[in-house]
């Protein structure tokens, strides 16, 4: 399948050197992370590279399948303490996001590349229950996501993910995470507060999930488990 396949495989297990190759520059600026020039060199390496055509369809997935595999791993680091590091990582993630959603159709997601973009999405609870809440998917902050078309990239990638049962697991481990520490409310209106922004993201995920399951499925059956 080539070099490329061996070095994205090798990686997809240590977050550090999978960062260190897709991110390889790059500096911060306004609040934001600017990829250099190695950096952008190297994304379009690995979202142009042609593959050989010998290798086939399941080649060309086994391939898509190790590079997500290096990018979820590199995306672990958007909780570092390091804004450089948080920077690059955050940067990745939306770039690989919106490429799932741009350049691959939805019926060439493997279960394993569902797996793979369901950690993108865990690692970005925030920015997912801000949508859920009519937010937009940079969280009103500077350290947010940078999508092309905004929530509807990634309601469009949690849409195609949500069928598997481990990447909604891990989607829905994580939204609860996020809902249960969204605050710490000390009365009433609080409590209020929390219960409809915990109801809201849990809303919002169930329709996508029912959603989806209508088109697999039809309009018989509306839940996925």
């Amino acid at each position: 399948m080539g070099p490329l396949y061996g070095v994205t495989k090798a990686m997809g297990n240590n977050p550090d050197a999978a960062q260190q190759y897709l991110t390889p520059d790059g500096e911060m600026k306004n609040g934001k992370w600017v990829p250099g020039d190695q950096t952008n060199s190297r994304w379009q390496l690995l979202t142009e590279h042609k593959w050989d055509s010998e290798v086939g369809l399941d080649g060309v997935r086994a391939v898509d399948e190790s590079r997500g595999l290096m990018r979820a791993a590199a995306s672990s680091h958007r909780s570092s303490t390091d804004p450089e590091v948080a920077g690059a990582a955050t940067w990745l993630t939306s770039r690989s996001m919106e490429y799932a959603v741009d350049n691959v159709e939805t019926e060439n997601y493997t279960d394993i590349m569902k797996e793979n973009l369901s950690v993108l999405v865990a690692n970005s609870r925030k920015e997912v229950a801000s949508v859920a809440n009519g937010g937009s998917p940079d969280g009103g902050n500077s350290t947010g996501l940078e999508l092309s078309d905004g929530s509807n990239t990634l309601s469009s990638l949690i849409y195609r993910i949500i069928d598997n049962k481990n990447a909604a697991t891990t989607i829905g481990t994580a939204l609860a995470e996020e809902t249960v520490n969204s605050s710490n409310p000390t009365d009433a209106k609080g409590l209020k507060d929390k219960y409809q922004f915990s109801a809201s993201v849990y809303g919002y995920l169930d329709a996508l999930g029912s959603e989806r399951a209508a088109e697999i499925y039809g309009a018989s059956k509306k839940t996925l488990g």
